[in-house]
């Protein structure tokens, strides 16, 4: 998502309370409450650079080799998404970069393999599940934007191409989904992109 300097200072000010809140960065609690008891990312398990990570990939390979147009594959494919997304928020935290174009490239593979799953003539069920994968991008890019706040500032950038895939992604989702759906993300988007600047611009 892009970002503007330009929106006025309200939104900073009251972002600032909502992140001086208690609880706002471990449980994810705005001031707007968009993102009130989101689930956060799970634990990362193996990351790269440690000894049996290949395993790791090979039994994802395995499981994601034998194509089946199913919600059982969607699922897997956002499940293996938000893995990466794990291991690259924890390597980055520990201040760690060496492999971050390994998580970036397999977090982007992930999110291509799910939002190519999705058709126009699917059954209502995988239309309610790509909503809730588009939901579930919007959560995180603000997870991000939590967790960069207790990074050191030289990874920043990497928590933005991070940010960047998962934007990229979003919006490839709901280009087909109904007006309806992409009119009820706009506070939360509105909040992402607010609570991002606000990462940016802390010391």
């Amino acid at each position: 998502m892009k970002f503007s300097k330009n929106d006025g200072e309200l939104k900073y000010l009251v972002l600032a309370i909502s992140l001086a809140a208690p609880g706002y960065i471990n449980a994810g609690h705005g001031f707007f409450n968009s993102f009130e008891g989101v689930p956060w990312l799970p634990e990362p398990g193996l990351v790269p650079g440690q000894f049996a990570y290949f395993i790791d990939e090979a039994i994802e390979k395995f499981q994601t080799s034998s194509y089946v147009d199913s919600l059982a594959t969607k699922k897997r494919y956002l499940a293996f998404a938000e893995e990466k997304l794990a291991e690259g928020v924890a390597l980055f935290k520990d201040n760690n970069t060496s492999h971050h174009a390994q998580i970036e490239n397999s977090y982007a593979h992930y999110l291509t393999n799910l939002h190519q799953s999705f058709s126009v003539n699917q059954s209502a069920d995988e239309t309610n599940y790509q909503q809730y994968c588009a939901d579930r991008l919007l959560q995180h890019m603000y997870i991000l934007s939590i967790e960069v706040l207790d990074s050191d500032r030289s990874t920043a950038k990497h928590f933005l191409t991070l940010n960047e895939i998962a934007s990229e992604h979003y919006h490839a989702l709901i280009e087909n989904l109904s007006r309806d759906f992409f009119d009820s993300h706009f506070f939360k988007k509105e909040e992402v992109k607010w609570s991002w600047e606000i990462a940016l611009e802390a010391d």
